[in-house]
């Protein structure tokens, strides 16, 4: 399994923060959020306006504009999840 993603890798069927090398523990839950998701440019910039750190917010910054462009580039399959 891959994981798109700058701050997180799949290692050992565990998800594991790339700066750190620690993994997210299983009984941690974890919500992912689809590019082609018609919702997530909305969430992610609610979050993105809540952020105080700026290195973070700069970080959740840069996942909306992927996810932006993406959604540009795929229209066809963006969609509200089943």
């Amino acid at each position: 399994m891959g994981i798109n993603s700058d701050k997180y890798k799949i290692e050992n069927n565990q998800i594991i923060n790339i700066k750190t090398g620690v993994a997210i523990p299983d009984n941690e839950p974890v919500f992912i959020l689809r590019a082609k998701d018609t919702n997530a440019l909305s969430a992610i910039g609610e979050y993105y306006g809540i952020c105080d750190n700026v290195e973070h917010s700069a970080a959740v910054g840069a996942v909306f504009r992927k996810f932006a462009d993406w959604q540009d580039s795929n229209q066809e399959i963006v969609k509200e999840p089943d």
